[in-house]
């Protein structure tokens, strides 16, 4: 009877034994695993005098359990699927149990004679060796053949692979006894595993821009939901590149090489997808562009002014997330001493078709503006034409037309006109009244346009974007004016009209008056990176009518003289314009005539 208890006891603790961290998690209650063991060995001892020295035994109940957790995952797979999927709950486990038992066990069995760490280690390493060199190395042989779902398990077996490495390398110095050559065996599937996402990132992108809606993922930003979800949809593939951590001292040389081709592999994924999305979005920008509603008034044509600007928003942002992501790789491989050049390469060309494409949206939108800007120039400054007519009172009659066309202009642009000249609120004198007829065009008026375009892109482009388009809106603005003006012989009187309508422009664009104001709300900040670039503009337009007035004055007898003192002067206004823009030649030019 005495014999049965005992056995049943031995049994028990047996089994509890094999399965501690079940019966005692985290080795709580303290103290009840060291008496658990203290009591199986005095149990043995009463069945078995000549039993094994306690150490042994005990390490024979783990050897046994940590075999049977092993047979348990690898011995049951029906096809390589499930197969796939035992492997790497059985690395999963393993590295949970190195952890386990390093936090909250070892001691307890050390105190027993036996190290469970050391044990586990060879244990785990010699059945992670096993999986590598009769499961890894013949699948790398089907490499083709294996569909996408089985290469993404294997990739997730590598994962597991790799921190059960990591997990066995601990306190090991040299990490020369547990070393497992991840990097070889592997490179194949994720090479290939990288290349399938290529392949899903572009059809990603390809129907992304098929299904955008073109509005601001929220209130704050500019970009589109499309954009945003498109480097979502790379940050995995980053994010597990910079977590190979490739580059143990036995294989360094190897590792290397396989990061550096890596590296290139994971350029070309993110660089096809985004000349994908680049070059459909370019083209969903080009087709709205060609709309003919698209500058107008109403709400139509408002809605499709503010899908350009998302797309075209979108781009700058794929310049700026692809340096960004350039700048972070380029840094790894560079901490490795490795040569970053084609990885460089291939996120600068990928930026500059970006970069490229934004600026030519920008320009086309331009073109559609520039008959409507250059026919509001014209009508704007009709008053210059009194020049033409020497009948009596031509001057009074276009004044009186002024005065008729002041009455109709919109509230905001009299509250602009007034807060530039510092007018009284009522009875507006002669001059002032010839510049407000400029702000009225023959049907629509133009500070409005302008109000409406500039609005609209303000509030749907991102700051860089803009800024970029308010520069090409101004020069072209300029030299819309000037095409006008510079022909013409003005009087002093019109010519200090024409500046001071200059002058109005220039503080529509400097956003002082209500055309770049959002209402309740100061400018926006980026707008004073603007200013001086304007500034400078407006500047030499300035100078140039002035010198031009010199000329006439120093040339009054000789016409052939003032027509080519104009021609040079429009002359040297262009290649200034071609020189600020960054033109070589110009800036040559400009320099020999210094």
């Amino acid at each position: 009877m005495l014999q049965d208890i005992l056995a049943s006891l031995r049994d028990m603790c047996k089994r509890w034994t094999m399965q501690y961290y079940v019966v005692f998690p985290e080795n709580k209650p303290a103290g009840a695993l060291k008496d658990l063991l203290a009591v199986s060995y005095i149990v043995e001892t009463k069945l078995n005098p000549c039993t094994k020295p306690q150490s042994q035994l005990l390490e024979d109940y783990l050897r046994e359990s940590i075999g049977i957790l092993i047979d348990a995952n690898t011995s049951s797979a029906n096809n390589s699927k499930q197969s796939l999927e035992l492997h790497i709950q059985l690395a999963n486990l393993c590295s949970e149990a190195l952890g386990r038992d390093r936090s909250f066990f070892q001691s307890t069995f050390m105190a027993f004679g036996v190290d469970l760490l050391r044990m586990e280690c060879d244990i785990f390493h010699a059945t992670a060796e096993n999986i590598l060199n009769n499961f890894i190395s013949p699948l790398r042989l089907k490499l083709d053949e294996i569909s996408s779902e089985e290469l993404s398990d294997v990739i997730t077996l590598y994962l597991e692979l790799k921190d059960l490495s990591q997990q066995l390398m601990i306190g090991e110095p040299s990490g020369r006894a547990y070393w497992l050559r991840l990097c070889k065996l592997f490179k194949p599937f994720i090479k290939k595993w990288l290349w399938e996402c290529s392949q899903k990132l572009v059809m990603w992108a390809t129907n992304s821009v098929q299904l955008e809606t073109w509005k601001p993922v929220t209130d704050n930003v500019t970009e589109s939901a499309s954009v945003v979800d498109l480097f979502s949809a790379c940050e995995p593939a980053i994010t597990f590149f910079k977590a190979l951590e490739w580059g143990v001292t036995e294989e360094k040389e190897e590792a290397n090489d396989s990061f550096d081709d890596l590296a290139a592999s994971l350029s070309m994924t993110i660089c096809s997808a985004m000349s994908c999305y680049v070059a459909k979005v370019s083209e969903f920008a080009k087709k709205v562009m060609q709309d003919p509603n698209l500058l107008q008034a109403k709400q139509e044509g408002v809605a499709l002014l503010e899908k350009v600007c998302v797309a075209l928003s979108d781009l700058d942002i794929v310049c700026v997330h692809l340096s960004d992501m350039s700048t972070s790789l380029e840094a790894l491989l560079t901490e490795r001493n490795l040569d970053n050049t084609i990885v460089a390469d291939m996120f600068h060309k990928a930026m500059k078709q970006a970069r490229e494409s934004c600026d030519a949206g920008l320009s086309l939108l331009l073109d559609q503006m520039k008959t409507r800007i250059t026919q509001g120039t014209a009508d704007l400054l009709q008053f210059s034409a009194s020049k033409h007519s020497s009948a009596p009172g031509s001057v009074k009659k276009l004044l009186q037309k002024a005065n008729t066309k002041l009455r109709r202009i919109p509230k905001k642009s009299l509250r602009l006109l007034r807060k530039r000249l510092h007018t009284p609120k009522h009875g507006v004198h002669a001059a002032t009244e010839a510049i407000a007829s400029a702000v009225i065009s023959s049907d629509d008026d133009t500070f409005d346009f302008y109000n409406r375009v500039l609005e609209v892109t303000f509030s749907h482009l991102n700051e860089n974007t803009f800024l970029r388009f308010l520069k090409l809106v101004w020069r072209f603005q300029v030299e819309a004016l000037e095409a006008i003006i510079l022909p013409l012989l003005l009087t002093p009187e019109e010519h200090d009209h024409a500046v001071e309508f200059i002058n109005v422009l220039l503080s529509f664009f400097e956003a002082d008056g209500e055309g770049l104001k959002r209402t309740d709300e100061a400018v926006a900040d980026g707008m004073t990176k603007a200013h001086a670039a304007i500034s400078a503009a407006a500047k030499s337009t300035n100078e140039l009518h002035e010198s031009l007035v010199r000329k006439k004055q120093a040339h009054a007898g000789d016409p052939t003289a003032v027509s080519e003192s104009i021609n040079i002067t429009m002359g040297l206004r262009a290649l200034k314009m071609r020189a600020d823009c960054g033109d070589k030649d110009a800036s040559a030019i400009l320099a020999s005539w210094q």
